[in-house]
């Protein structure tokens, strides 16, 4: 049964990843001084910081959103409830298409702007596409349910609808010739 060998290889590649736990703990200092700034320029009252303290329900969902989002559990379980099909379609896109428009660039630099460009149009276009779709749009409304606004609403996202947003990308990034290491940087 390949689909269930390469979801048990994509959940042990994962748990063998450290869960971006170093993105968990090397943010937590940088977060901590987002928060004391904005606590001091926008006042307690309207800060991020007293939404974190005493979280409404909204918050909570926030919160919880952040750390799957941060330590890649949001990943895992997209990985689970999509039977592995993000990982199979990245593997048979690379492994199919070896050689591709990218590929034929020299310059680090051009190949990196392409990219740029790319994933910036295909976000916005599947980010069109979350709106459209009633069923897409079930999965991504979440993203678009918080009450009240933390500088952590923007990782409120549904773990499923993550992946089918990074597969609609990764595909048509793959047959461009983006390399695997770009689709770890770009999100």
């Amino acid at each position: 049964m390949p689909m269930i060998d390469t979801l048990v290889d994509a959940v042990i590649r994962h748990f063998g990843s450290g869960f971006r736990w170093y993105a968990l703990t090397s943010s937590i200092p940088a977060l901590a001084a987002l928060l004391a700034y904005d606590a001091v320029r926008r006042g307690w009252a309207r800060s991020s910081l007293r939404a974190l303290v005493r979280p409404s329900a909204s918050a909570r969902t926030d919160i919880v959103m952040a750390l799957l989002n941060l330590t890649s559990l949001d990943a895992l379980i997209g990985t689970v409830l999509s039977f592995g099909l993000l990982g199979l379609a990245r593997a048979a896109l690379q492994a199919r298409f070896g050689l591709s428009a990218l590929d034929r660039v020299d310059s680090v630099v051009v190949k990196g702007l392409v990219y740029l460009l790319a994933y910036d149009f295909l976000r916005y276009w599947v980010h069109r596409a979350e709106h459209r779709f009633a069923w897409w749009w079930e999965l991504h409304r979440l993203h678009h349910s918080a009450t009240e606004l933390t500088f952590l609403t923007a990782k409120r996202v549904h773990p499923l609808s993550e992946t089918i947003t990074e597969l609609a990308i990764c595909i048509p990034l793959a047959l461009l010739g983006t390399p695997r290491e770009a689709y770890a940087a770009g999100g």
